[in-house]
């Protein structure tokens, strides 16, 4: 259970002291820079902009994810690889919910 939980492994070390308030200015900054990149990459993709701000929502990662300086969301090459694709097949409109379902399944 441990290995699934990685929070388990470096919450008990935290040191709330130290860190907590230089953790809150890295959080400030990377919610600077990452809302409107994935703003952008929603454009890219053929998307309304608040998808691109769920793809921003990391709830799970910090729990189960074992890296602590890996960006998990979305990238342009992605983005733009999706749109391509989707612009492919006849009959489907940009912002369509088909469009949105489908975009989302190939993300």
């Amino acid at each position: 259970m441990v290995a699934l939980l990685h929070i388990r492994e470096w919450l008990p070390n935290y040191s709330f002291e130290k860190d907590f308030a230089f953790d809150c200015i890295s959080g400030v900054t990377v919610g600077m820079m990452a809302i409107p990149q994935s703003i952008s990459y929603a454009s890219i993709a053929g998307l309304p902009a608040q998808y691109g701000l769920y793809s921003d929502l990391q709830i799970m990662y910090p729990i189960f994810g074992t890296s602590k300086y890996l960006v998990v969301g979305p990238v342009a090459v992605m983005s733009l690889m999706a749109r391509v694709a989707l612009e492919r097949i006849d009959g489907l409109q940009e912002f369509s919910p088909e469009w949105i379902k489908l975009a989302c399944f190939l993300s």
